[in-house]
């Protein structure tokens, strides 16, 4: 059974559900249409009750069923079903459960503002995002990470990411000294490598996946098996010959069931496999690059990673847009003209680095960044003229200033 989401799941969500609710009131708080007299009385928790105001706006309503206005309303309402559909879930802790609720009943009642409730009915039409003024790219960027947290918690519920030990290194990947090796061992489904290689943490082995090298035909990984038993042998009685002089040296073969294809087969980059490596079963079936099986350690570094390459391959934007994509710990991601930006929770440059060089090298970065978001935030410094008042007041009085 999976496990049920709870707070942590919960507060992934509330950072990107705050900023998009923040960017909606904004738009609510300043309409494009700013010429009608109702407009500083509006408020944003309208009720049904209010008959008084929504008849003062009865005569404006068309002032706001513009094209701006309508792009909002679809986005707003498509927000709303995402969280819906999410809530409607029966997997939910009661306390997270409850919580979720009161998000989606908030987004309820700001859809009955007056300014949404004049637009046409939600609907799909062309919207140029160039054309759109800055409060309203804010909330069109605030909709998409929020769209992007919930998808991303649905899908790591489906894909199982909480029940993944991370612990368990129990897949082998294996290299060949060349490919003529890899079609002997594919045929008589079986792997072998020098014991010496190996040590007491490496097993249980339970799984091997065959590493091809830039040298064969088709590089990548794109076969693996489950291992069925594993035996010690001097290298002279394997059968494939060798050229080297290492009859008597001792080997472990590994024995499989069958070799399987895997669905989506794993490129090379940045990091390629000459000695044994180790990684998880997870991390093969949803690995892109062969970087990612032994650079990611937990689901909260696999989460990070994610968010990165999705701020990497979003090219959708117009360049003069300073994108920022939230990540775990309040920290986010900045991608603006040709950089990469580690930002902290204040906003706070903490790493650097050209997007071209974190793409084709993203090993030389990663294990800094995690390391980096992982840390707990700083105390912020109190300014000098605080410092100044606070040394007064207990000069005058004997005792440090307390707010309670």
């Amino acid at each position: 059974m999976a496990k049920r989401m709870g707070n942590e799941e919960l507060q992934r969500i509330k950072l990107p559900y705050d900023t998009f609710m923040l960017a909606l009131e904004l738009l609510l708080k300043h309409p494009r249409k700013k010429n009608y007299r109702a407009d500083r009385t509006a408020v944003f928790s309208l009720s049904l009750k209010d008959s008084q105001l929504l008849s003062n706006l009865s005569n404006a309503n068309a002032q706001y069923n513009t094209k701006e206005t309508r792009f909002c309303k679809r986005l707003a309402y498509f927000a709303l079903r995402h969280l819906r559909d999410l809530f409607a879930e029966d997997s939910w802790t009661e306390e997270a459960y409850a919580a979720f609720g009161q998000m989606c009943s908030l987004l309820e009642q700001h859809l009955l503002h007056p300014v949404l409730r004049a637009c046409s009915e939600a609907q799909e039409e062309t919207m140029g995002l160039a054309l759109l003024n800055e409060e309203e790219r804010n909330f069109f960027l605030s909709y998409e990470n929020l769209k992007y947290a919930l998808c991303e918690l649905e899908a790591e519920r489906e894909i199982g990411l909480s029940e993944v030990d991370w612990d368990v290194r129990d897949v082998l990947v294996g290299s060949f000294g060349s490919e003529k090796q890899w079609k002997h061992n594919l045929a008589k489904k079986y792997y072998y490598a020098p014991e010496q290689r190996f040590d007491p943490t490496c097993f249980p082995i339970r799984y091997v996946a065959l590493y091809q090298s830039s040298h064969f035909s088709e590089p990548g990984i794109y076969y693996y098996g489950v291992v069925t038993n594993v035996r010690r042998k001097q290298r002279k009685k394997i059968w494939f010959p060798t050229q080297r002089k290492n009859g008597e040296e001792w080997y472990l073969v590994f024995r499989v069931k069958r070799w399987q294809r895997l669905s989506k087969p794993i490129a090379i980059q940045d990091e390629g496999v000459f000695a044994p490596k180790f990684t998880n079963l997870f991390l093969l079936g949803h690995a892109e690059k062969s970087y990612e099986l032994f650079r990611i350690r937990s689901a909260k570094e696999y989460r990070i990673l994610r968010q990165i390459q999705r701020s990497l391959a979003n090219h959708s934007h117009p360049s003069d847009w300073k994108v920022q994509y939230p990540i775990e710990g309040g920290k986010s991601i900045l991608v603006h003209d040709g950089l990469l930006e580690l930002l902290d929770e204040r906003g706070v440059s903490m790493r650097t680095c050209l997007v071209s060089d974190f793409s084709q090298h993203p090993t030389c970065y990663l294990d800094d960044f995690f390391e980096c978001i992982a840390r707990e935030p700083e105390e912020h410094e109190a300014p000098r003229w605080l410092k100044q008042e606070n040394e007064a007041y207990m000069e005058r009085y004997g005792t440090p200033y307390s707010d309670d």
